[in-house]
């Protein structure tokens, strides 16, 4: 086996309230980076059922399954074991989300660990980082399907954290689609803004996803992302553009 083989491959899926994205990547020798091997995201929206009645239902539950057995034998053949599967907002507020684990563990092998809101901020914010080299306090908006994280933090320290029910499919399913006008963010900038004690100013933009399908990437896949989200990271505010 070469060097650049000697550390076997790492896999994750995350199932989130509107799709469910396997990464899977080849850790490179004397490096943090990583070589994307796999980047594939299925659109299956979970949390339109939760949304809609407060459970998943059958047919995508059957879905989700299909979904999730496909990606584990993607990575299985890359040779990524074990596989870390992540189940976020749309699997933890729905009444049968336990079920629902227990059904794709039972049909598919892959063992899904619901986090809690406090820990997929943190997985977005060390995500989102992973790629940018930012002095200073920085601060991570991840707006998803189910969800809306914010997290301030300095390095790899996470300072403030909260996760909040306001994913983007739950306002678009009570109040329909709204434009993208500043009016639209100025909640969130209104939250930063109190959490740090100034403004915040926006320097780059990701696909979504959490942190567990997040790895810094010298890809050969392609780019991938959430159709579920965004993550924005945003730098310190000091008045000037």
């Amino acid at each position: 086996m070469s060097a650049s083989r000697a550390t076997a491959p790492l896999a994750a899926i995350d199932v989130g309230s509107n799709t469910i994205h396997l990464t899977a990547a080849q850790p490179l020798p004397g490096s943090q980076d990583v070589e994307v091997l796999a980047d594939q995201v299925e659109l299956v929206r979970l949390g339109a059922d939760v949304n809609a009645t407060g459970a998943i239902g059958a047919e995508r539950c059957a879905r989700a399954i299909e979904v999730i057995r496909h990606q584990a034998e993607v990575a299985s053949a890359l040779g990524a074991v074990p596989l870390l599967g992540i189940a976020t907002e749309g699997v933890r507020s729905a009444r049968n989300g336990a079920e629902f684990v227990d059904q794709v563990r039972a049909a598919t092998g892959v063992t899904l660990e619901m986090v809690t809101g406090d820990q997929e901020a943190a997985l977005t914010y060390w995500g989102a980082i992973s790629e940018r080299d930012i002095e200073g306090h920085r601060a991570v908006i991840d707006l998803g399907g189910g969800s809306l994280e914010l997290v301030v933090g300095d390095g790899t320290h996470v300072a403030w954290r909260v996760s909040l029910p306001l994913g983007s499919g739950r306002p678009r399913r009570a109040f329909g689609s709204v434009s993208r006008s500043g009016r639209d963010v100025a909640p969130a900038d209104a939250a930063l803004a109190g959490g740090r004690g100034g403004r915040v100013r926006w320097v780059g933009h990701h696909a979504g996803g959490t942190g567990a399908t997040y790895p810094r990437r010298h890809s050969r896949a392609g780019p991938g992302g959430s159709a579920g989200g965004s993550i924005g990271v945003a730098a310190p505010y000091n008045g000037s553009d």
